[in-house]
């Protein structure tokens, strides 16, 4: 087999805008006009590059490799391209990478499938394998990735060693990809992209991250990939360096993330939807969302199922910091079977924490920071091992028409909060005690201490009513003598 560009086209350029057909009997080449469209519309030449193992690579294909650098004639084929751009096709078969190749604007990259895998030889060191850098319109997809990790251990630049490398680029797709085993991310998009999508794609077991935003990312979707064993880091990470730009606009939908050392992670992004992802069998935090360096707005958790995670809070919102977590959405997730509480909220203001099913963890809500103002706790259902909610502090908080089903309700008072009309925990009760002499206790059937009792004599002969207001009971002293009933009514309002 011949490396590189098959003798017989030499003398045709990619910017004939043609596909050139070779005839196996010894013909003439001949060539006939094969525009294509690509991922974004328009019709632009496509360049084929053959493996060293693919079937008929003389007869279908442009470019072949002989199973040592190939990214040498991969990177040829992309710099073919004319300035307008077009699509290189790798073939069936095994490529073997010595060093990154980079794409060019309005260039895609696709293989066929699975059967189209680009690994990275033993030794590279800090490498990519893909990388976008400071270009356009641009995709990858339909191929595999082995970042062959065991060959190059990670280096611990997270800016290096990734499968996919998306940097300072816009408009941008990676759909229907298998990436597994790379020093660092499966695939990073950092410093500076906007307008791309992330798209059914198969990640696991990286040395970082499975999918990493990092620093000025905004208007990207995650959406649709399974991504599992990142058992040293995170399963799609949206992070920020101190100093550096925070992203927002960005959404991490209908994800599996399985078996992940953490699930996802949002730091000082704003404006960030991550919704119907599924969950599980994940060791740390399931979603995070953290503040480092400035308030944290707009992000909604919305739809999520999280099940079976071994360690600390499902859904965490902290502060660590001193900054808000404001004007925020936490509603309709499931989360079941987990260590500690379902969800842990630190200072957060102006959030709604509505219509989650948390059963079978620890317990269902805690708060952690008395910073926490103007909470809406609404609709939930909790059965949990411990408390409903836990540690409630801060100020203006609204909670009610929640079902609380665990053995123990509410722990903590807030002087501003509203408490009312939640079933299972009772904090409106009266009625008329049987008859009871002096001393005697009234069981109020709170479960909470009551802020406002009233007791008054049911018949004549009390004289000198006092009353004294515990957890359970209300103890009635009076004079006169005798039995005596008396009517009743104990609230709790905080």
């Amino acid at each position: 087999m011949t490396r590189g560009r098959i003798p017989i086209i030499k003398n045709y350029k990619s910017t004939d805008l043609v596909h050139l057909k070779v005839d196996p009997y010894g013909g003439a080449p001949s060539s006939q006009a094969t525009p294509v469209s690509n991922f974004f519309g328009r019709s632009r030449p496509t360049i084929t590059v053959a493996a060293n193992d693919t079937t008929d690579a003389d007869i279908r294909s442009d470019y072949q490799c002989d199973g040592t650098a190939d990214d040498v004639e991969i990177q040829e084929a992309i710099d073919a391209l004319p300035a307008t751009g077009g699509s290189v096709v790798l073939l069936e078969g095994n490529f073997v990478i010595d060093n990154v190749v980079d794409l060019v604007s309005y260039c895609t990259i696709r293989g066929m499938g699975n059967s189209t895998i680009v690994t990275a030889a033993d030794g590279i060191g800090e490498q990519n394998i893909l990388r976008a850098n400071a270009i356009t319109d641009i995709a990858i997809r339909d191929l595999q990735i082995n970042g062959n990790i065991t060959g190059n251990p990670r280096a611990g630049d997270p800016d290096n060693q990734n499968g996919i490398e998306i940097r300072g680029s816009d408009r941008f797709r990676v759909e229907n990809t298998y990436i597994h085993d790379t020093p660092d991310n499966g695939i990073g998009v950092m410093h500076g992209c906007t307008d791309g999508f992330i798209t059914g794609n198969h990640i696991t077991s990286p040395g970082w991250h499975c999918i990493m935003l990092w620093d000025d990312v905004h208007n990207v979707v995650v959406n649709g990939n399974y991504v599992q064993s990142a058992i040293n880091n995170v399963g799609i990470a949206a992070e920020k360096t101190a100093g550096l730009v925070p992203s927002t606009y960005n959404v991490i939908s209908n994800n599996i993330v399985e078996a992940c050392r953490r699930g996802i992670v949002d730091i000082d992004s704003n404006f960030v939807t991550i919704s119907n992802n599924i969950i599980y069998d994940g060791t740390l935090r399931s979603i995070e969302i953290v503040t480092s360096e400035q308030d944290v707005i707009g992000v909604n958790i919305v739809g999520n199922v999280i099940y079976n995670q071994t360690t600390e809070h499902p859904i965490q919102c902290v502060t660590p910091t001193g900054f808000l977590i404001q004007d925020c959405i936490i509603a309709d997730n499931i989360i079941h079977d987990c260590f500690a509480y379902a969800i842990f909220i630190g200072k957060l203001y102006r959030v709604s924490i509505c219509n989650n099913i948390m059963t079978d963890n620890d317990g269902g809500i805690r708060f952690s920071d008395a910073g926490a103002d103007s909470v809406l706790i609404v609709g939930n259902i909790s059965d949990n091992t411990n408390w409903d909610i836990f540690d409630l502090q801060g100020s203006n908080h609204y909670i009610t028409d929640n079902l609380f089903m665990s053995p123990n309700k509410i722990n903590g008072v807030v002087a501003s909060a509203t408490i009312k009309d939640n079933l299972g925990y009772v904090t409106e009760n009266g009625g008329t005690s049987a008859a009871i002499a002096t001393g005697a206790t009234i069981a109020h059937g709170l479960d909470a201490t009551p802020t406002i009792v009233q007791v008054n004599a049911a018949e004549a002969g009390p004289t000198d009513i006092t009353i004294a207001v515990g957890a359970a009971n209300i103890t009635v002293n009076f004079g006169g003598g005798g039995n005596k009933t008396f009517f009743w009514y104990a609230r709790y309002s905080p």
